[in-house]
């Protein structure tokens, strides 16, 4: 299972990081493995933000415009039965 990291605790382990505390440390200290460090870390160094650029997710099958469409469609047809 996939485990997200609170905007508090990211914050807190950009903080240890900038106190020179050794990423080591601040593994066994959050919990959190190397990779995942290291990514917000980088993300952190590269933009000076902590939050995931927005949409960067996996975008919807359908737009609302599209599924309002499918519905009156499905509506449509099942009135003529």
């Amino acid at each position: 299972m996939v485990k997200h990291f609170t905007e508090t605790k990211k914050i807190k382990m950009v903080s240890y990081y900038e106190a020179n505390m050794s990423k080591q440390d601040i593994m066994k200290k959050c919990s959190i493995s190397k990779s995942n460090l290291n990514k917000i870390l980088k993300r952190y160094t590269n933009t000076s933000n902590i939050k995931r650029k927005k949409g960067s997710g996996r975008p919807n099958a359908f737009n609302d415009f599209q599924i309002d469409l499918m519905k009156k469609k499905i509506e449509k047809s099942l009135k003529f039965d």
